[in-house]
């Protein structure tokens, strides 16, 4: 864990970020006041400093629901039901509605986009691999 204070820091807003993300990382669906706590500052201090770093709680934990359910939808195949329990939400629609305004597309639709993408760099690499053993 990192013991120096990151808002002393000169590059406060990473190290705030590095450090809200182990947090958050170890702490399942995190809550305000249990990561103001174990930073040692009232709840206030803490949305007063994120805020002097442009970000915000609520967005931080929407960020990680949002890099988690990516990886999820794109890398396993666990029903979306499953995923959105596992990012912190209690209801499969609502799951839904998140990630088409995070990415436009319906879960399953992002999973069908992103295995089609993984196919064809993984053709493309056996097909390099064919050339170059075929070049003299």
């Amino acid at each position: 864990m990192i013991t120096l204070d990151p808002f002393v820091m000169t590059e406060s807003q990473d190290a705030l970020r590095e450090l809200m993300a182990s947090i958050m990382s170890s702490a399942g669906d995190p809550h305000i006041i249990l990561v103001a706590k174990s930073l040692g500052m009232s709840v206030r201090t803490l949305q007063r400093r994120l805020a002097g770093c442009g970000l915000s709680f609520k967005g931080l934990v929407q960020r990680r629901r949002l890099a988690m359910a990516l990886r999820l939808v794109a890398q396993t195949n666990a029903k979306v039901i499953d995923i959105a329990l596992d990012v912190g939400y209690s209801d499969h629609a609502h799951f839904t509605r998140a990630f088409r305004r995070w990415t436009g597309v319906a879960p399953l639709e992002y999973r069908r986009a992103s295995r089609r993408a993984r196919t064809r760099v993984t053709s493309n690499d056996a097909g390099d691999r064919c050339q170059d053993a075929s070049a003299p």
